[in-house]
């Protein structure tokens, strides 16, 4: 599932959560955003207790929007421990956005949440 985020509860929903969560930056009026929300629900399907997926309204808030400089729609921002891990724009690669989610989330098997940045280092080192 998909929840709808304001720039009241931004920080509640997105910045202060313990899992890492993919905020889907979209407007009402953009075809292609409406066109990419059954595959963004596939993903909040699949990673159900693991990512947190987010829906922001570029119309509404104004303000999230210049701060993180979203000027494509749609825009995917993945964050961890508050922080933009990385980011999507246009229409997505179902591959790309799965291989990241897995990486921070860990696989469908394991129930241990993940930790990006660790994996990431692991990965380099």
């Amino acid at each position: 599932m998909i929840t709808r985020t304001t720039l009241n509860n931004f920080y509640n929903d997105v910045l202060n959560q313990t899992k890492p969560v993919l905020a889907v930056f979209c407007a009402s009026s953009c075809q292609l955003c409406d066109i990419v929300e059954p595959v963004l629900e596939g993903f909040a399907s699949e990673f159900a207790g693991r990512v947190h997926f987010v829906r922001v309204d570029m119309d509404e808030t104004q303000e999230l929007r210049a701060l993180y400089e979203i000027n494509v729609r749609p825009t995917m921002v993945l964050f961890d421990d508050g922080w933009e891990v990385t980011r999507f724009t246009g229409p997505p690669n179902g591959v790309a956005i799965r291989d990241v989610l897995t990486k921070v989330a860990g696989p469908i098997e394991s129930q241990d949440g993940g930790d990006l940045v660790k994996r990431l280092r692991q990965d380099v080192l």
